[in-house]
């Protein structure tokens, strides 16, 4: 208690407001935001075919903030890259968690507790970021307000103003992902804490700068510890009646099909005879279906009258009568469960296909 009434919430502002982020929490920033890349479908297949596409990627997620910024105040966009101390400690953060042995970096940071504490200390990063970038905007627009809050709003949340752009070196188009429509939660707030701070460099908010920083950061620690971190298997959605919580190796394969407009192969009534899923290449084999480490996936069946690749008519195949329906229909759904037809169908074609493969562990 003598301590903390010995230490006023000023001078806690201020000595807050001067730690150096570098390295310690640019290393946490990095850390986090490379996780986002690394969560985004085919990402890991992007790092393996083409490293240098996927190094981009990550620089972008890493420094689209800086990049954006200096675009809309004039400035050279490559001018952060001549921090090479950051620059290279932003590359080995990539290297470590795309091409680390037996994935070890990326399972050490993904360890809950440890993932906390870097989302804490990125968002540490986040609002002094808001606040430089105002200040910065300020130097050039004295009553600028408009400038001074899109700068500050580019600064905290360029990676996802930038997403579509990112999208495009992954070989991703997906315009209906537009940030500006959908915004996000760290979107929304960058914006609210740009407003804030231009009105505290205007002098129309009686706070001190130091005090702002101290206050919103811990705003942005409190609200992004308790939302759920976006896992592999929630950056998209899952098959139909299981949602959340699917393996991944199920979950890539539901986020292939949907690229293509297509139906997960999986089963449930709700698939009809014209819905196929699309060929792939390296996880789909010619016979037996998608075979992924723990879960087998059925294969996509022939389009009626379809055309294999050597050019040869394939007759139409009768489908085989679905024994998982007529055990559902007979036994019926269990009591006190609450989940749909589809859970059920889809569920328990998932342990069928993993009940094999526990066997023979054992």
């Amino acid at each position: 208690m003598e301590l903390l009434s010995a230490l006023s919430l000023g001078e806690l502002a201020l000595s807050f407001s001067r730690v150096p982020l570098f390295p310690v929490f640019d290393l946490s920033y990095f850390i986090v935001s490379i996780l986002y890349l690394k969560y985004e479908p085919g990402a890991v297949e992007l790092s393996r075919r083409h490293p240098v596409a996927s190094w981009l990627c990550a620089m972008l997620h890493c420094f689209g903030s800086y990049i954006l910024a200096d675009l809309l105040l004039g400035e050279p966009v490559t001018d952060y890259f001549s921090n090479n101390s950051s620059v290279l400690l932003a590359s080995a953060v990539w290297y470590l968690i795309f091409f680390c042995p037996m994935d070890l970096f990326y399972k050490c940071v993904c360890f809950l507790p440890v993932k906390l504490i870097f989302v804490a200390m990125k968002e540490v990063v986040r609002v002094r970021k808001i606040a430089v970038g105002i200040h910065h905007a300020h130097h050039h627009y004295h009553h600028g307000w408009f400038v001074m809050i899109a700068t500050g709003w580019v600064k905290g949340a360029g990676v996802a103003l930038l997403s579509n752009f990112e999208q495009l070196l992954r070989g991703v188009w997906k315009p209906e992902t537009n940030e500006i429509m959908h915004m996000s939660f760290p979107t929304k707030a960058s914006l609210y804490g740009a407003v804030l701070f231009t009105l505290q460099q205007t002098r129309w908010l009686p706070v001190s700068k130091a005090s702002l920083i101290f206050l919103f950061t811990m705003f942005m620690v409190s609200c992004k510890v308790r939302l759920p971190a976006p896992l592999p298997s929630q950056c998209y959605p899952g098959p139909p009646g299981i949602g959340a919580g699917i393996p991944e190796q199920v979950a890539h394969t539901w986020a292939a099909c949907q690229e293509a407009g297509t139906a997960f192969p999986g089963p449930g009534p709700s698939l009809s005879e014209k819905q196929r899923c699309p060929g792939a290449s390296g996880g789909e084999s010619r016979t037996g279906g998608w075979e992924l480490p723990g879960v087998v996936v059925p294969a996509c069946n022939p389009s009626p009258g379809g055309v294999e690749a050597g050019g040869s008519q394939v007759p139409d195949q009768p489908e085989p009568p679905n024994t998982t329906v007529s055990k559902y229909k007979e036994k019926g759904p269990e009591r006190g469960s609450g989940r749909g037809e589809s859970a059920w169908l889809a569920l328990g074609s998932i342990a069928k296909n993993l009940d094999p493969l526990a066997r023979q562990q054992k």
